[in-house]
């Protein structure tokens, strides 16, 4: 659930909402009223003794009376009213959507060879400076561009309005602790009006009548490009007044709507009336040849409650639909919104605090878990060492000097058993078995090899043969240093004899 404040400034009362926007029809949650005569109206008095100064003409107030010679007494009290509506709600919002009173707002639109925004300031501000009869240094401007389908050029929307009374607008909302992050017209609300409206041409017009309010769009290729608003705010409540007060806007609006028609050679089709107390033979009267689609009350509720449901979407977190008017831009632009951070904060508090305690009972089983696996397996190793080193103890301080002591004596054994002479004894048999390839009369019964003495037994036939390999191994002195042989000479049959050697060889180091 995201709660949106909503505050609807065009109406006497004044209503303020808060609404959960998490889908896209919106539902009310809380709803306030303050009277807005006591501060609206005083506001736009002050407005006009303030054009005075300028002007020969001295302003009149709503009941006929020269502002001269009746000076206003009442304090000015904006933040006040505000404050009272929001003490008056029990919920917490995270956004505010802000729907300000015609006072002053004037809307137009524009063509230019291009469409970017950074290039358009630079130039736009005499363009506009060009179109309107004042000076723009105390007016806000707020401007959208857009194209449109078959023309090269752009369409750019331009919003004026007094940069003094968004000043006092946000002064009285920060009073009453609200930080707003969208401040538009009425008129912005008619593009959800349009979504919402089933087999909408892409050229149509949009009527709204809300009392006190009548507000007035064109859209042209489905985008939102002309706005135009009036609010009935008088003393004089009869019908009469109203019926005068709708044919009235409706003529302006029919003008507008001609004069856009033939700017851009587009016949607009199509009239989309959202209001049940509009006369629809007037509408015919005023828009002959056009189609009138007519949304009442009854089906589409489009009231206050309505209203305020659809401005609530501007001020969603996630897919929220942009205004064509925002005047929290520029020098009025929305800083860092410490009250949603700090609201999206609450709302993931508890989700990263039962993170958080996740993983650290995750790090402290697993920590145990090792722990535990560890000494088991230090307990079997001090078991096995005693099976097999009793005379070493496990639990010492200093085990592992007793481990290189074995292992030096161990590398030690395994230099004693290996070869330190030239010729181990695989190359030792090797060189034998040369010298006993060259002279086959000699037998060789065993050879017997310990360190580096070798010993050959065998026989031969005669004391020549014997010589001959006694010769053969005292001829390779690098490779047996000391040769002996004993001599056995046994008896054959045949009257043959044999002579049994038994040498000893000494292998050189």
């Amino acid at each position: 659930m995201q709660p949106v404040l909503v505050i609807d400034l065009t109406r006497d009362p004044i209503l303020a909402y808060i609404v959960d926007v998490s889908t896209n029809e919106g539902l009310i949650l809380e709803r306030a009223t303050a009277s807005r005569l006591s501060w609206l109206s005083e506001y736009s008095r002050k407005s006009l003794e303030k054009n005075k100064i300028d002007s020969e003409v001295v302003p009149i107030d709503t009941n006929g009376t020269s502002l001269q010679d009746n000076p206003t007494t009442m304090p000015f009290n904006g933040g006040e009213v505000l404050l009272s509506l929001v003490k008056q709600f029990t919920r917490e919002w995270t956004n505010s959507v802000v729907i300000l009173p015609p006072i002053d707002y004037i809307s137009f639109g524009l063509n230019a060879p291009f469409g970017d925004m950074k290039r358009l300031s630079k130039v736009l501000l005499s363009e506009v400076q060009d179109t309107v009869p004042f000076e723009l240094d105390e007016m806000h401007l707020h401007y959208r561009s857009m194209q449109f389908l078959g023309r090269d050029d752009f369409f750019v929307h331009v919003g004026l309005i007094p940069k003094q009374f968004i000043r006092d607008m946000l002064v009285w909302l920060n009073e009453a602790t609200i930080e707003a992050t969208i401040l538009c017209p009425s008129t912005c609300v008619l593009s959800t009006f349009y979504d919402l409206s089933e087999g909408a041409s892409p050229l149509a017009a949009l009527i709204h009548y809300d009392y006190p309010n009548m507000n007035f769009g064109i859209f042209i290729d489905a985008k939102f490009c002309v706005d135009r608003t009036f609010n009935y705010f008088t003393d004089n409540e009869g019908q009469e007044h109203r019926d005068h007060f709708i044919e009235s806007s409706l003529r302006q609006f029919r003008t507008m709507l001609l004069a856009f028609e033939k700017r851009f050679d587009r016949n607009i089709p199509q009239i989309l009336v959202f209001g049940k107390e509009v006369n629809t033979l007037l509408l015919q009267d005023l828009f002959p040849q056009r189609e009138i689609r007519l949304y009442a009350d009854e089906e589409y509720k489009v009231d206050s409650d309505f209203f305020a449901k659809k401005a609530a979407l501007f001020g969603r977190d996630e897919k929220a639909p942009e205004p064509l008017v925002n005047f929290r831009s520029g020098e009025f632009k929305v800083g860092i919104k410490w009250a949603g951070l700090f609201h999206c904060i609450q709302q993931v508090l508890p989700y990263f605090l039962t993170f958080c305690v996740c993983t650290v009972v995750t790090l402290l089983v697993s920590y145990f878990a090792r722990e535990s696996r560890l000494e088991a397996i230090q307990a079997t190793t001090v078991e096995t060492i005693r099976e097999l080193i009793p005379s070493i103890d496990p639990n010492s301080s200093s085990p592992s000097e007793f481990v290189k002591s074995e292992l030096a004596t161990i590398q030690k054994q395994l230099r004693d058993l290996g070869s330190p002479f030239q010729l181990s004894p695989l190359d030792a048999l090797v060189e034998l078995s040369k010298d006993f390839q060259k002279r086959s009369n000699a037998t060789i019964r065993r050879i017997n090899i310990v360190g580096n003495k070798v010993t050959i037994e065998g026989s031969a036939p005669n004391y020549a043969a014997m010589d001959t390999l006694e010769k053969a191994f005292k001829k390779k002195k690098r490779t047996y240093c000391q040769v002996k042989n004993t001599v056995n000479a046994t008896g054959a049959s045949g009257g043959s004899s044999t002579l049994n050697f038994s040498f000893t060889l000494e292998l050189c180091e």
